[in-house]
């Protein structure tokens, strides 16, 4: 389960909005609903962008003013649509109640123009009120558009190869995640060296003289302070403790060069070593979450190739890490969505 927005009833600015944009009959909707043929309706939408902005009184939310005259603008401009909300009627003047006052809803062909046109309206009601100016505007955009990437964290002890295919969709733009840091447990590990190359922070922490679950802390903390969300085990030759599970339970993902429960338990070299000596014809990655249980946890994607004649552990390697880094791509578009 997504949850895309969890304040979004009618009278909120996330309905109004977006409802003004409906172009299908919302009465009908309503019906389709009832009648469950929904699925027989054709719904559309104006291919516009809009902007909502509401006039609050004074001391709002938490001691807001009560009472006041409300004035509202005699005409308005084309893509501007005003909605009352908390007012009431006294000797025919509109009075504010102590909650959101008058929504302006503006449409035009993009975000900026609904905005501009949005706020020149709202500027016009005046009185002891007040109103977001930021909303719509391209600096508050870019601010939600930065925190809904995704933040990763990588754990790797050997080459990462698989986080290059990662680097390489950031860079292309396809894939919309920031990787906040690649911490390893070995120093000389070349995923230290690729991530640096790419600008990203790299940490080398020495496990040496620490307990499994003391030195899991230490990763953690780094993982936390860089505002890590995810966790990529990535060529990890290490196995984690069951309170570091705890910690990232559902969002520590580890990448195995079988197609689990095959061969699992098996490291690197080792497994597609077993592979050829178990003369199997297809093999490939598995991206599972990490629990208790090593390579036990759930599946979360699968992707296969064959076993070729002729294929030695390296030339199977090599397939098979291509495949681990289309699936870390694969696996990330989709978590957030």
């Amino acid at each position: 389960v997504k949850l895309i927005e969890y304040n979004a009833r009618f009278g909120d600015p996330e309905s109004l909005n977006l409802l003004t944009l409906l172009e299908t009959d919302f009465v009908e909707i309503c019906r389709a609903i009832v009648d469950t043929t929904l699925d027989d309706l054709v719904v559309s939408f104006s291919p516009k962008a809009s902007v909502c902005k509401y006039v609050v009184p004074e001391g709002y939310p938490d001691n807001p003013r009560k009472g006041d005259v409300v004035l509202l603008p005699t005409e308005l401009p084309e893509g501007v649509t005003m909605f009352l909300s908390a007012v009431d009627v006294k000797d025919g003047a509109l009075i504010a109640t102590g909650s959101r006052t008058v929504a302006v809803v503006g449409t035009a062909a993009t975000i900026g123009e609904a905005e501009a046109v949005c706020e020149r309206v709202v500027r016009q009601i005046p009185g002891p009120f007040f109103h977001r100016t930021d909303i719509g505007t391209e600096p508050a955009i870019a601010r939600r558009v930065e925190h809904m990437s995704l933040k990763v964290g990588v754990l790797g002890s050997t080459r990462g190869t698989a986080l290059q295919g990662i680097l390489d969709a950031i860079a292309a733009g396809t894939l919309d995640v920031e990787i906040v840091l690649v911490v390893s447990d070995k120093q000389t590990a070349s995923i230290l060296e690729r991530a640096a190359k790419h600008g990203v922070r790299a940490l080398f922490l020495d496990p040496a003289g620490l307990k499994r679950e003391a030195y899991d802390d230490q990763v953690s903390k780094a993982l936390h302070e860089a505002g890590a969300e995810l966790v990529l085990l990535i060529g990890y030759m290490r196995i984690v403790s069951a309170k570091f599970v705890e910690t990232w339970r559902g969002r520590l993902l580890n990448v195995h060069p079988s197609l689990l429960p095959a061969f699992g338990g098996l490291m690197n070299q080792r497994v597609h070593e077993a592979v050829l000596a178990a003369g199997v014809s297809e093999t490939g990655c598995t991206i599972h979450q990490v629990t208790e249980e090593v390579d036990g946890g759930p599946i979360v994607l699968q992707k296969r190739c064959p076993v070729l004649p002729g294929d030695t552990a390296e030339t199977l390697k090599d397939r098979v890490q291509a495949l681990e880094q289309a699936g870390f791509v694969e696996v990330l578009q989709g978590w957030r969505a």
